[in-house]
């Protein structure tokens, strides 16, 4: 049988002998894409929020560093690129940052993020690296509108995984509040206003035994967080993930739990908290609640696609009793015959009862560039002003393969040099109306 015919085996299988028909291209309502470059520079930006409201882009850009001395001190742009779907031309604002080690320890561009604050302002988070674990936390608040720079620093517990440790952001209209975890217990501090940081406070202390890995999610401003500890997908045990509440004062209450469930992903749209984890690589483990429910439920929802593989996705709130939507959360620019033989590059709408009720192909894969060559970036889903459901990405260049050892070993050491030298960003959403979906027929 051929790999598509396997396909559509699959998704009657899973969806109780479902007919999905011919599959045709989405007709999107409305589609937008940009594309700025970087040159030679590195790129600094947040994969995790870089896109504000499906139309800004928010990225920063500094020299590649060539001398040693240049270690403590980095400069460069913060951009902030705002598109329209009615085509007329972007507004940009960009800002000269400095960022200076007052220690003279090593700035490193992997550790700089950056992504929105109110109107018209952006946080730079970046970090000196000591020797001994140690690190400064330093955030620069960028105004767009004057281009002034207000830089508050912290320093943060020692000997911790840094890229584990600064997790979330609560963010107000001026001011902000950073959630942190640190192995046994979850920390916070503030930055207000004026760039002033608060100590770091510790918000709550739990037991680890190291096994399970803890999640955390901010809620709206003043409900506290979601607290999720998650199972190695490699134990060999029938650990439970576990869902808990932690209230602004720190209190923590446990909510639910669900045996045998991996990488979680949340929504909290639509006033709702959601979330969906997989059992296997066909199914995932739902339910959908809001705080102070007495019951929380989980059902079985199926997976259309053909991949055996464990892709994360990302999951959207639809209005309470209709469900989630649901896309593969990992964009990565592939191939076209790897890409006509894929079945989870649908866009679904899954009931409540764990059954897929719509689908349609958002043609939004990161584009594949040449050998050793791909773009790559996640999928968002968000809802816009016209209650229109919204897939967006930001695509980067990504070197994927320079083996030396390769049979093409010097073609692709040359692509790679080549390709480093043309980097940029791009921005891509499409907004969907609702016949955009197919029906899938029962």
């Amino acid at each position: 049988m051929s790999r598509l015919g396997t396909f559509c085996a699959i998704v009657a299988a899973l969806c109780g002998l479902l007919l999905l028909g011919s599959i045709e291209p989405a007709s999107a309502s409305r589609v937008l894409s940009l594309q700025r470059d970087i040159g030679d520079k590195d790129l600094l930006y947040n994969v995790e929020n870089s896109v504000e409201s499906i139309t800004t882009v928010y990225y920063g850009s500094w020299d590649r560093l060539y001398d040693i001395s240049q270690l403590a001190h980095r400069e460069g742009l913060v951009r902030r690129v705002q598109a329209s779907f009615s085509g007329v031309e972007p507004k940009e604002d960009e800002c000269w940052v400095i960022l200076d080690s007052h220690h003279g320890a090593y700035i490193s561009p992997d550790h700089v993020k950056v992504e929105s604050l109110g109107k018209d302002r952006a946080i730079v988070r970046w970090v000196e690296l000591h020797g001994g674990r140690r690190y400064h936390l330093h955030f620069s608040i960028v105004d767009f509108s004057n281009c002034r720079v207000k830089r508050e620093t912290t320093e943060l517990p020692e000997g911790e995984d840094i890229d584990k440790l600064v997790d979330k952001y609560v963010k107000g209209e001026d001011d902000f509040e950073v959630v942190m975890l640190n192995g046994t217990s979850v920390s916070r501090l503030s930055v207000d206003a004026q760039g002033v940081a608060s100590k770091i406070d510790t918000l709550l202390n739990y037991q680890s035994d190291g096994h399970n890995e803890p999640r955390i999610f901010p809620l709206a401003k003043g409900e506290g967080y979601l607290f999720i500890e998650v199972p190695p997908h490699s134990s060999t045990e029938k650990d439970s993930m576990t869902v808990s509440h932690i209230q602004p004062d720190g209190q923590k209450q446990y909510l639910t739990a669900i045996d045998e469930a991996y990488f979680p992903s949340v929504s909290l749209a639509n006033g709702l908290i959601g979330i969906c984890a997989l059992r296997n690589v066909t199914t995932m483990k739902c339910t959908q609640f809001k705080l102070g429910d007495k019951d929380i439920n989980w059902f079985s929802a199926s997976l259309p696609n053909t991949e055996l593989s464990w892709s994360e996705r990302v999951i959207y709130n639809l209005p309470r009793g209709e469900g989630f939507l649901t896309h593969v959360r990992g964009n990565e620019g592939l191939e076209k015959s790897s890409l006509d033989s894929m079945g989870d590059k649908y866009l679904v709408k899954i009931g409540l009862d764990g059954k897929a009720k719509q689908f349609l192909d958002p043609e939004m894969r990161c584009r594949y560039v040449s050998l050793g060559v791909q773009e790559t970036g996640l999928l968002k889903i968000s809802e816009d002003e016209r209650g229109n459901y919204c897939l967006s990405t930001v695509c980067v260049k990504r070197i994927i393969d320079s083996t030396p050892d390769a049979e093409n070993s010097e073609e692709l050491v040359a692509t790679a040099i080549n390709e480093n030298k043309n980097l940029y960003v791009k921005l891509h959403s499409k907004c969907f109306e609702p016949n955009d979906f197919t029906n899938i027929s029962k």
